[in-house]
This record gives C-alpha cells, structure tokens and sequence, in this order.
C-alpha cells in the first residue's frame, strides 16, 4: 500500500506535472477546467511550446513567443514578428488590436502569450516581461480531459 503512494509521488514529483486550467487565457488551444499532463524533463524549450512557468509565486500557463535573442514586434492588428517574419499562428482565434509593441528577449529568457489574446494577461503587460528559462516547470504534452463542471472563468478571466 506505502509502495503504491511513493511511486505515483515520485514519478509526479520528477517526471510529470498534472496541470488543471483555470481560465480561458489559453482558448481555444485549452479551455478552462481542461486538465493537463507536462513533462519536467525537457532538454529544449522551443517557439510554440505550451510551458508552465513560475512568476510572483504563481503558477502560469501560456504559449512560448520570443526565445533568448530574438526580436519580437506586434503590429496595431496583432500580427506578431519574429524577427521581422511574421509568426504562423493557426492557434490563435481572437486576436487583440491596438497599439503596436516591441521586445527584445534577453539570453536565457523567454516571451509568453496567451493564445486567447483579447483575454490574457500575458507579458505585453507585465513590467518585466521576460521569463527566465530556470521559472519554466513543465511543458504541457497532453490533455488528459476537460473537467465540465471544475471550468474556470470561459469568458473574461485573465490569468
């Protein structure tokens, strides 16, 4: 009985990370009440990972934008460019317009962006808005289910 608590402590401990969705900063890709499985043990963070990161002793759920080194710039209709291209972003279903916006992301850190960009509070409006590679805990590989009646907020919840 003692063995078949340990090894599932473990292996969530080392391994894997259930994450549960507790807004719709991420819909369409995710909605709230969705629940996840990431993997701890990942050697590469890359462009269109789905990473939960550390920040202010929270834990955060969104997309990686900007990797160490790359310029970002995000045009009055949304359009975001990495590098001067335009980044290919099928995920993305409302979009937020306004004022244009530029980032240059520093080594060793990252640029995050809810994929629900008319709802998420994401780093367009953090005073630092850079997240270092060592606050990334996992990255999402999987959703298990969505949890109906454990939703979060599907309409305006920025999180």
């Amino acid at each position: 009985m003692l063995l078949a608590m340990i090894i599932p402590t473990i292996i969530l401990q080392k391994f894997w990370m259930l994450i549960y969705v507790p807004s719709a900063s991420m819909a369409p890709t995710l909605k709230g009440g969705d629940l996840l499985i990431g993997s701890r043990q990942f050697s590469e963070i890359e462009r269109g990972d789905i990473a939960v990161f550390q920040m202010d002793g929270a834990l955060l759920i969104k997309r990686v934008i900007g990797l160490p080194g790359d310029e970002i710039r995000i045009d009055e209709a949304g359009t975001v460019f990495v590098n001067g291209s335009a980044l290919e972003e099928s995920y993305i279903e409302f979009q937020r317009q306004g004022q244009s916006q530029e980032f240059e992301v520093p080594e060793g850190e990252y640029l995050m962006l809810g994929d629900n960009r008319q709802h998420s509070y994401d780093s367009r409006y953090w005073e630092d808005p850079y997240i270092p590679g060592s606050s990334v805990v996992a990255i999402e590989k999987a959703r298990i289910l969505t949890l109906p009646f454990l939703g979060g907020d599907d309409e305006l919840e920025q999180t």
